[in-house]
């Protein structure tokens, strides 16, 4: 059945009707929905809970990934400085119950070359009374032994095989310490153990780890050097402990060929040099030069005759372009 249309007026009718239904509807939605208010220059939107959930979501998506991406905070890098006061000059090499008792007092070069490496940015450590068990010890972290840190100094006596860090814990007493006391310690080439003639307890460097080391010193006498007979073209381990620690992967070995007196003016000005040099930046072999230098002009303004015998005798082993500022 054909529809037919309103006549005009009619459809005019219904439009309107239409119109005014519509914004009824409109006003009676504001009302009940009041719009949020809109911050300055910005378009309202509308919450939605599933869509903040899912923003939160990303966020800490991003936060994990760029946790991932930072690095841990580094690891501290340790320095050890290692040597005691021997006792007053009077009584070097001064046989007391049998035992050769040393002389001469480290501490003075040890306590400054502790605070030097503090100044480069090292965990830095000294002991002017040390035992074997802490020459044998690890560091605060517990995974690297202290002679396998970072930068180590070693002030005492010494020979082509040995260096002796510690004497008779009451040195003043004229070795009242028992023989074999534990603050009778030093490090040498061969493994831990005791001198059948000396009765000092040592660290030995065989098998130890230096990988880690960028710098170990050895300030004593002829830790650089050989047994008499002996000569630098036939080499094995143990030749020298220099020698000793930087086939044990240390990367720069400072050491002396000849006898020399550190525990003077003279020669505590040489190390303090050095030591300065080092946490300036210098390299180990420049490190040695700057001091040499100063020397030369200590002896000069001191009337000293010849130079201190550190600057003879002084040699670096292995990496001689190591640097150890920063640490």
């Amino acid at each position: 059945m054909e529809r037919r249309r309103p006549p005009a007026p009619a459809r005019a009718a219904r439009a309107l009707a239409a119109c005014l239904l519509a914004a009824a509807l409109a006003l009676a939605c504001a009302v009940a929905a009041p719009a949020a208010p809109v911050a300055a220059g910005l378009p309202a939107v509308e919450y939605d809970a599933g869509t903040a959930s899912e923003l939160e979501g990303h966020f800490e998506t991003g936060r994990d990934w760029w946790e991932g991406l930072s690095p841990p905070p580094p690891a501290p890098r340790y320095a050890y400085s290692i040597g005691c006061d021997f006792g007053p000059e009077w009584l070097w090499n001064t046989q007391v119950a049998g035992r050769t008792d040393y002389a001469g007092d480290c501490t003075p070069g040890v306590l400054y070359a502790a605070a030097a490496y503090g100044t480069a940015g090292y965990a830095s450590y000294s002991n002017t009374s040390p035992t074997v068990g802490y020459l044998r010890g690890k560091n605060p972290g517990g995974s690297t032994d202290r002679l396998g840190s970072d930068v180590v100094f070693l002030f005492g006596h010494g020979s082509y095989n040995n260096v002796v860090c510690g004497d008779y814990e009451y040195d003043g007493l004229l070795g009242t310490e028992p023989t074999g006391s534990d603050y009778m310690c030093g490090v040498r080439c061969g493994g831990d153990g005791q001198s059948a003639d000396t009765l000092f307890n040592y660290a030995g460097l065989a098998g130890r780890d230096l990988s880690g080391t960028r710098l170990i010193s050895f300030v004593a006498c002829n830790t650089a050097g050989y047994l008499e007979g002996d000569d630098e073209g036939d080499h094995h381990f143990g030749d020298n402990i220099c020698e000793a620690a930087r086939d044990c992967d240390a990367q720069a070995v400072l050491g002396f060929t000849g006898k020399i007196h550190p525990f003077g003016d003279a020669g505590l000005y040489w190390l303090q040099k050095y030591n300065d040099a080092l946490v300036f930046g210098y390299t180990v072999e420049n490190a040695c030069l700057y001091a040499n230098e100063y020397a030369d002009i200590y002896a000069e303004e001191h009337n000293e005759v010849a130079p201190v015998d550190l600057v003879m005798y002084a040699k670096v082993l292995g990496d001689t372009t190591v640097t150890i500022a920063p640490a």
